[in-house]
């Protein structure tokens, strides 16, 4: 999806992280990364005016949660808290949640 002027406001609304940090997180390559989107598989991802690509963060923790990336419920909460532009307490409410849900 590519963010307009239309959905602009919609987007911004929201954390986004680059295929860098994603990278790094799920222990893979951006290239990898780039391959899935090529062949329209792995998570939803935007791409900005300027040609960068991202991630909603929420995708991203769908994935997770679903189990797309074979992590344990500690490594979910970890990933949780560490949610780049979110308020912490907010991050906290979110991870106790999750832990709940899990169990």
């Amino acid at each position: 999806m590519t963010i307009t002027k239309a959905n602009m406001a919609d987007q911004l609304a929201e954390a986004y992280v680059e295929p860098e940090w994603l990278a790094k997180r799920w222990h893979t390559t951006v290239e990898t990364l780039a391959n899935q989107r090529y062949a329209g598989r792995g998570i939803p991802f935007f791409k900005t005016p300027g040609g960068s690509i991202l991630y909603a963060m929420s995708d991203v923790l769908e994935a997770e949660l679903n189990g797309k990336r074979g992590i344990s419920a500690a490594q979910v909460e970890e990933a949780i808290l560490s949610t780049p532009g979110c308020d912490l307490r907010v991050l906290r409410a979110v991870a106790k949640h999750v832990r709940a849900l899990i169990k």
